[in-house]
Formats: structure tokens, sequence, C-alpha cells
């Protein structure tokens, strides 16, 4: 951690942090959940830059432990006849739109790494540009394997199979089709009987938000917000291009009630 955290930070999370030392995982997990992030409402650019160098100690961290797993599978000879799939299921943000953790569906939450290493390391290095989205993984690894999906159903639990599977592209190394991709997150913090949620859609390099976890009041009634994104040109997400959309919207619709006259 001292490589990547700010050493010139003396706040509140550095004195967190230190007391989870010695601490069992489980106890760990819990006072994350209660003290970790207690008053994170009030943190500040310094603890953004703290979490974050953090984090980036915590990928370190990952990455060294996978390291090992890789040589283990190397000397046990099952690496080159196995299908290693890396993946995580989401990002974490630090208060690039106002929040922490991973509580919203901007892409530092959910922009992720996928790596697949085939067997015999077929098609290394290659880098697929187009994004795909984590249900599409368990089809495709199902396919990869020659496995048909129809023959699973008397497995325990759901088996999710409602993605496309992008084994062509792994094993030719061609662009997959693009297509939307939908995510959906549930507060399920929320009180009361109905969860809120978000949903954002990706298509043609745009995002679009729609959320329903925090609205805003106007003349009395909850307007669930809405936000329209070019990834392209905006990666970081910074311009909302609906309030231009609303306008172009507003003004073409004057000036189709005034043709009809």
């Amino acid at each position: 951690m001292k490589q990547w955290a700010p050493a010139d930070y003396k706040g509140v999370m550095r004195e967190r942090l230190e007391s989870l030392a010695g601490l069992s995982f489980k106890e760990r997990f819990s006072k994350m959940k209660t003290l970790f992030w207690k008053g994170r409402e009030d943190f500040k650019d310094p603890e953004a830059r703290f979490l974050h160098g953090v984090y980036q100690a915590g990928i370190r961290f990952t990455d060294d432990q996978l390291g090992g797993m890789f040589q283990s599978l190397r000397e046990t000879g099952l690496l080159d006849r196995s299908i290693v799939v890396i993946v995580a299921d989401h990002g974490e943000e630090f208060f690039e739109h106002g929040h922490w953790q991973h509580e919203d569906l901007y892409e530092e939450c959910l922009r992720v790494p996928l790596i697949v290493r085939l067997p015999d390391g077929r098609m290394a290095g290659t880098h697929i540009k187009t994004p795909v989205d984590l249900v599409s993984v368990m089809p495709t690894v199902l396919e990869l394997l020659g496995v048909d999906p129809s023959k699973l159903s008397g497995l325990p639990g759901p088996v999710r199979t409602g993605g496309v599977s992008f084994a062509e592209t792994l094993v030719t190394g061609h662009e997959p089709k693009p297509r939307p991709i939908i995510s959906e997150l549930i507060n399920d913090r929320a009180k009361g009987g109905d969860f809120e949620r978000q949903v954002a859609i990706h298509a043609n390099g745009m995002s679009f938000l729609y959320d329903r976890v925090r609205g805003h009041r106007e003349q009395g009634q909850v307007i669930f917000d809405h936000y329209l994104y070019d990834l392209k040109s905006d990666p970081g997400q910074k311009t909302d291009l609906v309030p231009q959309a609303a306008r172009r919207w507003r003004s073409s619709r004057s000036f189709t009630r005034a043709t009809r006259r």
C-alpha cells in the first residue's frame, strides 16, 4: 500500500485502514460495512486519492496472486489444457460522479476487465475492442467446451444463458457484431417493498442512464433523472447531452406546430 497510497495523507481513512490489521477476514469485512465508510458524505479529494491508491494496491496484490496461480497451472501441465477466464463483477467509484463504492452505472463501475486464455495460448495477445456483456461469458465458455446449454436444465438453480456467445471472436480474433448492452442496479438497501433501480443502455458508442434511485422534485413531483453521454468524445461522462437533446426536441415540436397552422 505504501507504494500506491499518498504518504502525506493523515486523515481518518488511514487510521481506519490500519485498524483492520491483524483481524480475521470476517472481522475486516464486518468493519468495512460499518466503520470504514462511516461519514463518507463528508469525504473530499484527499480521501478519494488515498482510497484510489489503496485500490491500486489491491489490484497489484490480486495480480501477484494470479501470477502464482498461473505458475502452478503451468507446472502441473494444466494451463495448456484449460480455458482460463478472468473477469470482475464491477468497478469502483471514487467520487467521479458524486458517490463512492459501486452504487452507480457509470463507466467507472461498469467497464471491467475480461481476459480469456485459450488452451495452448491460442490467439494470445489479441485485443477485442467491441464491448460485450458479462451475461455472455457463460454461453461463450459452454460453446468452447462443446456443451449444449439445453442439457443443463437439471442443475439446481437458474442457468442463465441469456447472453450471446462470442466464442467465434475468441478463436478467430474477429470483432463481434456490436449489440446493445443493458445493465441494471437494484438498490436493495432502499426502504419499503419496492426496490429503486438504475438502468444503463450502451449502444453505438453512447450511454443512456435512467436513475430511479436519486430523483429530484419539480412542482411537487419526483422526477427521475435521465443522462446521455457520448463515450467516444466524453469517456469520463462529464457532459450530459439530455438538456441539449431536450432543447432540440422542443424546438422541433414548435417548428412542427408552426408549419401545420
